[in-house]
């Protein structure tokens, strides 16, 4: 019974695996229903004790590569970023993207947020190369983080990435 049990289960975990994939399931209720299954297999009459954490979808395009240079700035006036995004789905359109800023001590410093260009001089395909010229000759020294994050042609965000940007003084 047991074996039958363990077999019935595995099956069901494989089949909202497969949900999960083709996106008819949220991934984060596929791991907290495999949470019961885990239960459920490891054999005890206790009932099962799970933890359910809403895991954000995301639609729009992925970020997949930042880099800027030059970083550490050594007194460079701009630094050029530049990214790659693909779509998160077969079909789907990068429609654009933008650059966040922030100070990575925590210190409150005023949000920075600017749009970012195409390489190829328009959003019109499912990966894009996308580039700013960013001024940082009035920001203070020190570690920034910088974020790209993409948008489909349904104005839905997607996964963003970041990098550290080292701001410092010329020589």
């Amino acid at each position: 019974m047991a074996r039958i049990k363990k077999g019935i289960l595995r099956n069901l975990f494989r089949l909202l695996l497969a949900g999960a994939r083709r996106g008819i399931l949220p991934s984060g209720m596929v791991f907290g229903i495999a949470g019961i299954l885990a239960s459920g297999l490891a054999a005890s009459d206790n009932p099962p004790i799970t933890c359910y954490v809403p895991v954000p979808n995301y639609y729009g395009p992925m970020v997949t590569r930042i880099t800027a240079f030059p970083n550490p700035t050594e007194g460079a006036k701009t630094v050029k970023v530049v990214a790659t995004l693909v779509g998160y789905m077969e079909g789907q359109r990068v429609a654009g993207a933008k650059l966040y800023a922030r100070k990575k001590s925590g210190d409150a410093v005023p949000f920075y947020s600017e749009a970012m260009k195409p390489v190829d001089g328009a959003f019109d395909s499912d990966s894009e190369d996308v580039y700013l010229d960013l001024e940082v000759s009035g920001w203070a020294g020190g570690s920034y983080w910088i974020y790209v994050s993409g948008y489909n042609q349904a104005g839905e965000g997607g996964i963003s990435y970041s990098l550290n940007l080292e701001v410092t003084p010329g020589e």
